[in-house]
């Protein structure tokens, strides 16, 4: 068990959420806590929104980013031996440049003579190496963090829910589709249909699935999902496109077109995880959060006390185009959370299993999951035994 700090130094990197869950793993209310940022960094007001609404009384410290002689210079100007003597000092690692690293591990090597009450905090997967930083002891901290989903949207003020389809309607029709897409056969006369039904007709019609044209012409027949899941909203075989917009309560007619491109398994996703029970533990879920800077999607995010899962839902059929979809569903959950989170991918795949080990050997271990078509048509069931058990 490691002490709480007298002396709390973290840095500000990309993302706020990794400084904060230090602070808020660490410190406590005798605690200072010194923070480090370049002088370009644009996330700072983000992190002193949230130290103001939590009650964290934090020194910031503008530094250059890439120049050693300047930190070292600042560190002696604000700082000298007698104030750190005899104290217990956390320096987390995490969020900084190795510059910035290097240059501090230095100090306190070089001038704080009893570095036993030094503890260096890290989250990374490489080493790092600081000359006469040896007698400094290290801790590597698979911290998971504590900010509830409220928290994390404070500290990307940038960040937005884009507001998706879903009702009654649609959910029994995602239903249905996943049920036709989980055998063989269904799975081609989808494909089929599809195919005859919106893209051909789209282009014999003139008209482009990314434009907002109206899409009169167009129509869509339910003659396959006649005994399928009791669709009784579906009471005719042939809809104008525009009626079917309305039945669903769709915004409009190429937002029904996108649906049934794909989206429709986004909505399958979204009735299982609202459906979730996580018995005596806390449970939280967003979808379709979109940030500005940087500018990114991720589909979706379900929090379980302090673990966090992020969920990418696709309906793209290569592998290649599958392993893209993993890579960037990862990089963006760092970009959001800042660190431990496990990672699902809900797609269409017959062989789950063996992408998912293709890429876990390639960086991910465990924390990456794959669902894949044989897993949709009991996916609540599936879905569930991965959250509760990590």
């Amino acid at each position: 068990m490691i002490k709480s700090p007298q002396i709390l130094i973290t840095f500000l990197g990309a993302n706020p959420i990794v400084p904060t869950t230090t602070i808020k793993t660490f410190a406590n209310p005798s605690s200072e806590i010194y923070l480090f940022h370049t002088n370009n960094n644009s996330k700072i007001a983000n992190v002193k929104q949230w130290s103001k609404r939590y009650n964290y009384q934090i020194n910031y410290t503008e530094i250059e980013a890439f120049n050693i002689e300047k930190i070292i210079k600042m560190l002696n100007n604000n700082f000298n031996t007698n104030f750190f003597k005899n104290k217990i000092i956390h320096i987390d690692i995490t969020g900084g440049t190795k510059e910035m690293i290097t240059s501090i591990l230095n100090y306190f090597s070089i001038n704080i003579i009893n570095t036993k009450n030094i503890t260096i905090l890290y989250n990374r997967s490489e080493e790092f190496n600081c000359t006469n930083a040896s007698t400094l002891k290290t801790t590597i901290m698979p911290i998971k963090s504590k900010f509830s989903l409220k928290e994390i949207r404070m500290l990307h003020i940038d960040s937005y829910t884009k507001k998706s389809p879903f009702n009654q309607n649609l959910q029994s029709l995602s239903k249905a589709i996943v049920t036709e897409n989980i055998n063989q056969n269904g799975f081609q006369k989808w494909q089929n249909w599809k195919k005859d039904y919106i893209r051909n007709q789209c282009t014999k019609n003139g008209h482009s699935l990314k434009s907002n044209t109206q899409l009169g012409p167009l129509k869509f027949k339910f003659d396959m999902f006649v005994n399928i899941n009791k669709l009784n909203f579906l009471q005719n075989q042939y809809y104008q496109i525009n009626e079917l917009t309305q039945i669903l309560s769709l915004k409009d007619n190429q937002e029904t077109v996108d649906w049934f491109n794909g989206f429709w398994l986004e909505t399958y996703v979204q009735s299982i995880i609202k459906n979730t029970n996580i018995d005596n533990k806390s449970f939280e879920y967003e979808f379709n959060i979109t940030t500005k800077k940087p500018q990114f999607e991720i589909d979706s995010i379900v929090k379980i006390d302090n673990q966090t899962f992020v969920l990418s839902i696709s309906t793209e059929r290569s592998k290649r185009g599958l392993k893209l979809k993993i890579f960037e569903v990862m990089t963006r959950a760092v970009q959001l959370l800042g660190w431990k989170a496990k990672f699902g991918l809900i797609c269409l795949s017959e062989d789950p299993e063996v992408l998912e080990e293709e890429v876990k050997n390639v960086r991910f271990n465990d924390d990456l999951k794959v669902f894949g078509k044989s897993h949709l048509e009991n996916l609540n069931e599936h879905l569930h035994n991965w959250l509760i058990n990590q």
